[in-house]
């Protein structure tokens, strides 16, 4: 599958390969299976597991994502559960 923000995401500099693991086991074809409509919860634990990572390098790479426009973040729950959907595409002019 391919989109816009696929697409930059893999020439942006930020990236590690942690990142691209959260990234990729959040794809619509893959374990955890967000869409760009539908928000989802995402356990960090979940997305370690789905993506073979730390449970740290999981919270980091969904911070960076969120923050970096690949994921679109609708809130929290009680617990602190993140609400998430892909972002079809990212902005233009991100701040360094």
């Amino acid at each position: 599958m391919s989109y816009p923000a696929f697409a930059a995401f893999f020439t942006d500099p930020g990236i590690t390969s942690a990142r691209i693991q959260v990234f990729m086991a959040l794809q619509p074809d893959r374990a955890l299976a967000l869409d760009f409509v539908r928000p989802v919860d995402v356990k960090t634990e979940a997305v370690a597991r789905a993506a073979r990572v730390s449970k740290g390098a999981a919270v980091d790479a969904l911070a960076w994502l969120v923050r970096h426009g690949y994921l679109v973040q609708h809130g929290r729950d009680g617990r602190g559960i993140r609400s998430v959907t892909l972002a079809y595409a990212v902005p233009v002019a991100r701040s360094a």
